[in-house]
């Protein structure tokens, strides 16, 4: 099979998702990448800096490129099915390389229309589109006012999709 003229591969879609390439991954899957983790505690930062974001660990599971995506979030029942969502989501895949304190990348993503503990819960995250990718910031209010941004791009783009 192929896709916009090039053929479609699990090797070649892995090799998408790797660099942050999610649109195209999604074409060549013919749905998003997931990513299914459970919510685990982070550094609690976004939560201090105004923008709450659930930190997701997903067992053995590809990890895209660093950048921040448009996405959806569902919250899982044990049975693995959807029981809260889909829920729009700012997905950031990284190091968090204005602070430095990172050497293995981080999956969280903030949900922009809930507010709520989720800690212990099983979350897929759907990957839509890049946004932009990974910065470092000259400290945390220009990191914020990025987030800002993020968020509604996030929104617009969600609201060009067809929906989830």
């Amino acid at each position: 099979m192929t896709v916009g003229g090039v053929e479609a591969s699990s090797t070649r879609t892995r090799a998408l998702v790797r660099q942050g390439r999610l649109a195209d991954a999604r074409r060549m899957l013919g749905r998003p990448f997931e990513f299914v983790g459970r919510v685990v505690p982070g550094r609690r930062r976004g939560h201090r800096l105004g923008f709450p974001t659930v930190n997701v660990e997903g067992a053995d599971f590809l990890v895209p490129g660093d950048g921040v995506y448009a996405g959806w979030a569902r919250v899982l029942d044990g049975s693995g099915a959807a029981d809260m969502g889909p829920l729009a989501a700012a997905i950031s895949v990284g190091r968090a390389p204005t602070f430095g304190e990172l050497t293995e990348p981080v999956v969280e993503a903030c949900l922009l229309n809930f507010d709520g503990d989720l800690y212990g819960r099983t979350v897929r995250l759907e990957f839509i589109d890049r946004v932009r990718d990974q910065e470092t910031f000259d400290g945390p209010e220009a990191l914020t006012e990025q987030v800002a941004r993020d968020r509604q791009a996030v929104r617009t783009r969600l609201a060009a999709e067809a929906g989830p």
